[in-house]
C-alpha cells in the first residue's frame, strides 16, 4: 500500500474524529482552525495534498482527484458546530432562508448532470470533485461565521496571508532576482488573481474605524503588500484590475476629504508612483510583445464558439484540452497536433493548454446553460454584497459588503483573460470568502429585522 493511502486513512479515521471532538469542546480550537482555514489558502499545498488517479501531464488546472488539508478543516468546522450545539457548548442559531446558496447549488447540480454527456468522464470527475469541495468550503465558512467576532478573525487571517505573500515577493524580487514573481502560488497570474480578489477585502478592514486599531494597521499594511505583489507580477490585466478595485473600494467606503485623509492620499500616491517606476521597464517590455499573445487569447473565444455550436450543452467539465487536442487544434493553430488523443491513461504527443478565459472555458465545457448558471451565481453574490453595503446595520458589516463587492468585480474582470480561477487556491479563497459574506449577510438581515420590529413596537407604545 502506498504511503499516501496510509496518510489519507489515518487522517480520515483518526485525526478527523479527534479534531472534530476537540473543536466541539473548545471554541478557541474552532477559532484556530478557521484562522488556518483562511490563512493556508495562500500556500501551494500540492506537496502535502493527496492525489488519486493523478494525470500530471494533462494541461488543465485539475489533474487528479485531490484531497487537501483545507478539506479536513472544512469537515471539522461543519461537523463540530452541530456537535457543540448538541453538547450544549454553543447556542443554536436560526439562519432562516439560505438565499445565497441556491444559485451555486444549481450550478453544482448542473455540473454533476454534465457527467452524463462528458467526452472523457475521468477528466470530468476530477473537476467535479473540486466543485463538490468548493461547496463544502463555502458551507463551512457560512456555518462558522455568526457575527462580528468571526468576521474580524477572517479579516486578520486574510491580512496575514497577504503579508506573507508580500514578504515572499520581496525576497523573490530583490534577493533571488526573479523578474516576474510567482510567489507561493506557482505562477505570476495566480498571485495577481489572488491578490486582486483579497486586497479590497483587507483594505476595507483597514478603513473601518470600529475595529481595533492594531487590526486596522495590520490590514492597511496587508493591502499595500497585496498591491505590491500585483505590481511585481508584471500582469497587465492584473494591474488594470488592481487600480479599479482599490479606487472603487476607497471611494465607496465613505471617503471624506480632511487633512488626515488628504495627506494619506498624497503618501499613497507617491508610494504608487515609486512602485510603478521600479517596474516600468518590465511593463513596457511586456506591452511591446502583447500582440501575438492577445491574438492567441482571442482565439480561445473563437474555439469556444465552435465547440458550443456543435455541443450546446458542452463537452463536460475539464474536457477542454482533451476535445481541442482531438478535433480543433489543427483548425485554429499552425502547430502540429495529434489527431487522436491517446486517452486518459497515456500522455499524448501534444495536448492543448486550457483556455485563458473562464467564460470561454465554461461555455465550451458546460454549454450555454452552464455559463448562464455561473453568471447567475456570480451576479447573485454581487447583488447580495451591494445590498449588504447599503443596509448600514453595522459599520463593519456594511463596509465588508463594499470590500467583497469590489473583490468580486475584480474576479469577474480577470476571468475574461485568465483561467486560474479553476486552480485550487483561487477557487477555495473565493468560495470561502463568499461563504463568509453570506453568513454575515444573514446576521445583518436578522439584526435589521430586529431593529425594525423594535422601532415598530416603540411607535405603537
Amino acid at each position: 500500500m502506498e504511503s499516501k493511502y496510509v496518510i489519507f486513512a489515518l487522517t480520515l479515521f483518526v485525526f478527523l474524529p479527534i479534531g472534530t471532538l476537540v473543536a466541539a469542546l473548545s471554541s478557541r480550537t474552532r477559532d484556530i482552525i478557521f484562522f488556518l482555514f483562511v490563512f493556508l489558502t495562500v500556500f501551494d499545498l500540492n506537496s502535502v495534498d493527496i492525489n488519486f488517479v493523478s494525470r500530471g501531464w494533462y494541461r488543465m488546472p485539475t489533474r487528479g482527484i485531490e484531497v487537501s488539508l483545507l478539506d479536513f478543516f472544512a469537515w471539522i468546522i461543519i461537523l463540530s458546530i452541530p456537535l457543540a450545539q448538541l453538547m450544549g457548548k454553543m447556542p443554536k442559531l436560526y439562519r432562516g432562508r439560505r438565499g445565497g446558496m441556491w444559485p451555486f447549488l444549481l450550478y453544482s447540480l448542473y455540473g454533476t448532470l454534465s457527467l452524463m454527456w462528458s467526452e472523457e468522464i475521468l477528466f470530468s470527475v476530477m473537476e467535479w470533485t473540486k466543485l463538490v469541495r468548493s461547496v463544502l468550503i463555502f458551507y463551512a465558512a457560512y456555518t462558522f461565521v455568526r457575527g462580528r467576532r468571526e468576521l474580524l478573525l477572517f479579516g486578520a487571517a486574510l491580512a496575514c496571508a497577504l503579508l506573507y505573500e508580500g514578504g515572499l515577493c520581496l525576497v523573490q524580487r530583490y534577493i533571488q532576482g526573479y523578474h516576474r514573481l510567482h510567489g507561493s502560488l506557482g505562477h505570476p497570474n495566480n498571485v495577481a488573481y489572488y491578490c486582486n480578489f483579497t486586497t479590497p477585502i483587507v483594505l476595507i478592514f483597514g478603513l473601518t474605524k470600529s475595529i481595533p486599531s492594531w487590526l486596522r494597521k495590520l490590514c492597511l499594511l496587508a493591502a499595500m503588500a497585496g498591491g505590491g505583489c500585483v505590481l511585481m507580477t508584471i500582469s497587465r490585466t492584473g494591474m488594470a484590475v488592481l487600480i479599479f478595485v482599490l479606487i472603487g473600494t476607497y471611494m465607496f467606503a465613505g471617503f471624506k476629504l480632511n487633512i488626515k485623509s488628504f495627506f494619506s492620499l498624497i503618501v499613497a500616491f507617491f508610494i504608487l508612483c515609486g512602485a510603478l517606476y521600479k517596474v516600468s521597464d518590465s511593463f513596457i517590455e511586456r506591452a511591446n510583445s502583447k500582440g501575438a499573445e492577445a491574438s492567441e487569447r482571442e482565439s480561445y473565444y473563437v474555439i469556444a464558439e465552435a465547440i458550443v455550436k456543435e455541443n450546446p450543452f458542452g463537452v463536460g467539465l475539464n474536457n477542454w484540452s482533451y476535445v481541442v487536442t482531438r478535433g480543433y487544434c489543427k483548425a485554429f493553430y499552425s502547430a502540429d497536433c495529434v489527431s487522436v488523443f491517446n486517452g486518459p491513461d497515456r500522455e499524448p504527443e501534444h495536448s492543448h493548454i486550457s483556455a485563458h478565459t473562464i467564460y470561454g472555458l465554461t461555455v465550451a465545457e458546460l454549454g450555454w446553460p452552464g455559463l448562464g448558471l455561473l453568471v447567475l451565481t456570480w451576479c447573485w453574490w454581487v447583488l447580495m454584497s451591494w445590498q449588504m453595503s447599503r443596509w448600514k446595520v453595522t459599520e463593519l458589516g456594511s463596509k465588508f459588503g463594499v470590500g467583497i463587492f469590489f473583490g468580486q468585480l475584480g474576479n469577474i474582470g480577470e476571468a475574461m483573460t485568465e483561467y486560474v480561477f479553476r486552480y485550487q487556491n483561487i477557487t477555495f479563497v473565493f468560495h470561502l470568502s463568499l461563504g463568509t459574506m453570506v453568513g454575515v449577510y444573514v446576521f445583518q438581515r436578522q439584526q435589521r429585522k430586529e431593529k425594525k420590529l423594535s422601532a415598530s413596537k416603540n411607535t405603537i407604545q
